[in-house]
C-alpha cells in the first residue's frame, strides 16, 4: 500500500519481540504492494527484517497459506535461493495476528523490485525466465500441503459491474477515476444509466 496505516509502532515492536524475540528500535515504511502495508524494521543489533502487514482478504496468489510454506521450502530445501522467506515466530508459525491483520516477518534483501524497472532488457528477461523455469521443475519436490489451484474467480465483479454505469460515462478527456457529477444542471451524458443500452452492453461484454 501506498498510505501508511495509524497503528502504535511501539505496539508493534513489543508484539514483534513477544513473538520473535526481535528487539526493535525503529520503523521504516516503505511505499509499495497492493495488499499489505510494509516496513523495515531496524533491530537493536544493527540488522533489519521486513514486516509486512497483510490485509485480511489477499488475493488467491498472495494467500499467505500457500506462499509461505512454497517460499520456506524452496529456500531451505535448496531449491531456489534468490528469494525471501518468513521467519518463524516462537510457537514456529509463519504468521502472527497485529491489529486485527496477519503479520509476517521476512530477512530484509536490500534491492529493487521489478515494478521498478522502466526498461526490461534481455538480461533481465533472461534471468526472471531462469527463475520461473528453476521454480516449476522444482514443483515434485516443493511439498506445499495446499497448493494453489487457480479457479479464475473475479472476486471484485460485484463492484464492477456496480461502477460500470460511471466507467463507460466519463469522456475521453476526463480521468477515469473521477467521479461524475449528478446535479440536473450538469452536462454529464446519461447514456450509461442503470439498465440502459450502453449499460447492459458493458454487462454483456464483462459476462462474456
Amino acid at each position: 500500500m501506498r498510505t501508511e496505516p495509524d497503528i502504535s509502532k511501539s505496539n508493534l515492536a513489543a508484539l514483534i519481540q513477544r513473538e520473535y524475540g526481535l528487539d526493535v528500535v525503529d520503523f521504516t515504511f516503505i511505499p509499495k504492494g497492493f495488499a499489505s502495508h510494509l516496513y523495515a524494521a531496524h533491530l537493536a543489533e544493527g540488522a533489519r527484517v521486513f514486516v509486512k502487514i497483510v490485509h485480511p482478504e489477499p488475493m488467491a496468489a498472495s494467500d499467505p497459506e500457500f506462499y509461505l510454506p512454497l517460499t520456506w521450502n524452496l529456500y531451505h530445501k535448496g531449491l531456489y535461493r534468490s528469494l525471501t522467506y518468513p521467519l518463524r515466530n516462537r510457537s514456529g508459525a509463519f504468521v502472527s495476528s497485529f491489529a486485527g491483520r496477519l503479520l509476517v516477518l521476512f530477512p530484509f534483501i536490500e534491492g529493487e523490485t521489478l515494478e521498478d524497472e522502466s526498461h526490461w532488457t534481455d538480461d533481465l528477461l533472461a534471468a526472471l525466465g531462469y527463475a520461473v523455469g528453476t521454480i516449476h521443475r522444482s514443483t515434485p519436490e516443493i511439498g506445499v500441503e495446499k497448493p494453489f489451484v487457480e479457479g479464475y474467480e473475479v472476486r471484485f465483479r460485484a463492484a464492477l459491474l456496480d461502477s460500470i454505469a460511471e466507467l463507460c460515462a466519463v469522456r475521453s478527456r476526463e480521468s477515469a477515476g473521477r467521479r461524475r457529477c449528478a446535479t440536473p444542471s450538469c452536462r454529464t451524458p446519461t447514456c450509461c444509466a442503470p439498465d440502459s443500452t450502453a449499460w447492459r452492453r458493458c454487462r454483456r461484454a464483462f459476462d462474456g
